[in-house]
């Protein structure tokens, strides 16, 4: 019979080819299923959606399940403003369980609440839990106070400077996390090597700040929406007078929605090298066209494409994902950085129509 598999296929069958929702169904064979089914979920990323969700998750796995403090992986798909930290929030019961236990990445996009939560459950721990938390959801921006959910969960970040491995950054008009905020005590993150940096306004001296005081940089993932106020040559004249190159690397520059360039322009200048760079322009005709239906054609960047390539002086490897459209993306704009950076460069179809990456290394002399 089914239900006298061994352990061994169950483990498998589970793990591997089984969602949650099946899972729990499984659970109600037998005893054997049961325990299995629940270890196989304790290892799967789990995702709660509202506060029904939460609750029924604690009752009846988090509490009652020998594996229910087991989780690693949780996400919050819940509105932009679920209030996270309210009277009997089981969003608390839940973490208050899990985030000194197994709990490794949380993902989502939350509300200002979050951050409050996660101090408020430390100020509340008895003895000397220690988390192993690496990754924190994302503040879901209001329209009007952009920086409010993002002040809270860089406070928040502050609880886990020996375990987060990966971190948000934003930087706008008047960052709060730079100068005497999160981005001057980068330097206390003992395992910190990924940041998602996110720019509303290129100020020069944050991302120097930032630069200076990240410890293990491996990967920074950036993306902008601000206009190139300056020109190429005014950014480097800039550099040249205030800013100084770090002697260290960094393995990997990830452009996502990425629409200015002096960003780029200045991380390149900053690092002494960087391995490989990925810019993702799938995205760029919306962009564009959401800009032209808003009426801000006036604050889309000229020659972007140009531009950014030709940051790359130096870079040895690096790709651009794009859409084929030869007025947005003329051909011989590539040809033009190329030769300007001493790159070689192909051009390679996808199984996606018209979407095209171009991949290039540094000509080797």
């Amino acid at each position: 019979m089914a239900y006298k598999l061994p352990t061994e296929i169950l483990l498998i069958v589970f793990g591997d080819y089984l969602e949650i929702n099946q899972l729990m169904k499984c659970r109600m064979v037998c005893k054997a299923w049961a325990r299995n089914a629940e270890m196989a979920v304790s290892g799967k990323p789990i995702v709660i959606t509202n506060q029904e969700m939460a609750e029924g998750f604690y009752e009846h796995f988090v509490q009652k399940s020998e594996f229910g403090r087991d989780i690693k992986h949780m996400t919050f798909a819940c509105q932009p403003y679920e209030d996270f930290n309210g009277d009997q929030s089981p969003f608390k019961k839940i973490l208050k369980s899990l985030i000194y236990e197994r709990l490794e990445v949380i993902n989502g996009e939350v509300s200002e609440s979050f951050g409050q939560l996660l101090t408020d459950i430390d100020t509340e721990k008895e003895g000397g839990e220690v988390s192993k938390l690496k990754r924190l959801p994302d503040p879901a921006h209001s329209i009007f106070v952009p920086e409010a959910s993002e002040s809270a969960l860089n406070e928040a970040a502050l609880l886990f400077t020996a375990s987060l491995e990966r971190l948000r950054l934003l930087i706008h008009i008047q960052p709060l996390n730079t100068r005497d905020g999160l981005v001057m005590q980068l330097g206390t993150f003992e395992r910190l090597t990924s940041i998602d940096l996110v720019i509303y306004y290129p100020n020069m001296s944050a991302m120097n700040d930032m630069a200076e005081n990240w410890r293990h940089p491996q990967e920074l993932r950036l993306s902008a929406d601000c206009i190139d106020y300056w020109t190429t040559e005014q950014i480097q004249t800039a550099f040249r007078s205030h800013f100084t190159q770090k002697t260290s690397s960094l393995k990997v520059l990830k452009l996502e929605d990425c629409y200015a360039a002096i960003p780029v322009e200045f991380f390149v200048m900053k690092y002494a090298s960087i391995e490989f760079v990925s810019i993702n322009l799938e995205n760029y005709q919306d962009y564009l066209r959401k800009k032209l239906q808003q009426k801000l054609g006036h604050l889309i960047n000229d020659n972007l494409l140009l531009r950014l390539a030709k940051a790359l002086n130096g870079v040895q490897e690096y790709e651009i994902r794009f859409f084929k459209n030869e007025s947005l993306f003329p051909w011989s704009h590539f040809q033009e950085a190329a030769a300007a950076t001493g790159h070689d460069f192909v051009l390679e179809p996808t199984d996606i129509p018209d979407l095209m990456i171009l991949k290039a290394k540094l000509r080797q002399t």
